[in-house]
């Protein structure tokens, strides 16, 4: 009688213990579901640690999924293109990972947008161009480009019937473009159009928007487009020259490329290189050497 009141128990406790996994099977189904309908948030993440005045781009700010809380402040996916951030300048620091905020961010036409572009201690200039100077209309924010300055100069004496001379130098180099006319991003629509610009305006030190101002004063100024990937030039010693530097570069005269003008002047032509074949150092005579099992023997040179 024992054991079988036993056996009644064990199954009576059975029979709770599956009753109760069902119901809380039953429990956790729906959250399940819940959770895997819960669309994944979808927003622009910084590739790398952002410093205020970048420029925003898909390169430095991709899509990406975000596991933590939303905010209105998120760039999401499939945002229309006049809600994405896309041009904009960061006036915040933001870490490689987070999410772009639009709180820390200054879009195009806002107050402040062209100021905040800047670098710390930096200023902006605009020179003036047309469709020679300013490279066509194919120089656009972010570029980087040289400085040159053309100009006419009083002849040195009467031996020459030239009544001016003219010389071009680069004042400065590798300097930031920050707007083309009143365009303060590189709208990659524009990248195949011609459409040419009258000013140019550039980042460059205190210094050098004094040199930008009085170098349009004395002369013609023109824009010369540096590669995207060019490195910066190394000074002497290994250290690279800062942007607007000019270390070590020599003005080119109207005589360095014009053989009228060098011929007008009564000045000798450059050396030529030599036309004649190179000295060619004799060859050294053949060397015999015999291997004979493991052992070399190798006579004496003639």
């Amino acid at each position: 009688m024992m054991k079988l009141l036993v056996r009644m128990a064990l199954v009576a406790l059975g029979i709770m213990v599956a009753v109760i996994a069902g119901r809380a099977l039953r429990l956790a189904e729906p959250e399940s579901a819940a959770a895997s309908s819960t669309p994944k948030l979808i927003v622009r993440i910084a590739a790398r640690d952002l410093e205020p005045g970048t420029f925003l781009d898909a390169a430095k700010a991709p899509f990406g999924e975000w596991q933590g809380a939303a905010s209105d402040q998120f760039v999401e996916q499939g945002v229309p293109p006049e809600r994405d951030v896309l041009g904009a300048v960061i006036t915040a620091p933001i870490a490689a990972g987070q999410p772009i905020q639009r709180t820390k961010l200054l879009m195009p036409g806002q107050d402040g947008f062209l100021a905040a572009a800047l670098a710390p201690g930096m200023r902006a200039t605009s020179v003036a161009v047309d469709a020679v100077s300013g490279n066509a209309g194919l120089i656009f924010p972010g570029d980087r480009v040289d400085l040159i300055l053309t100009q006419n100069l009083p002849a040195e004496g009467a031996a020459t019937d030239l009544a001016q001379r003219w010389a071009s130098e680069t004042i400065l180099e590798n300097v930031r473009v920050i707007a083309v006319d009143q365009r303060l991003t590189a709208d990659p629509t524009k990248r195949n159009t011609t459409e040419v610009a009258r000013t140019i305006t550039l980042e460059v030190d205190p210094k050098d928007a004094e040199k930008v101002a009085l170098a349009s004063g004395l002369g013609r100024l023109s824009l010369s487009l540096r590669s995207l990937i060019a490195q910066p030039q190394r000074a002497e010693g290994g250290a690279a020259t800062a942007p607007g530097s000019t270390a070590g570069r020599k003005p080119t005269w109207a005589s360095d490329v014009s053989a009228v003008i060098r011929s007008a002047a009564g000045r000798p032509e450059p050396a030529a290189a030599p036309s004649g074949p190179a000295h060619v150092a004799p060859a050294a005579p053949p060397r015999v050497r015999v291997f004979r099992g493991s052992k070399l023997d190798e006579p004496a040179s003639p």
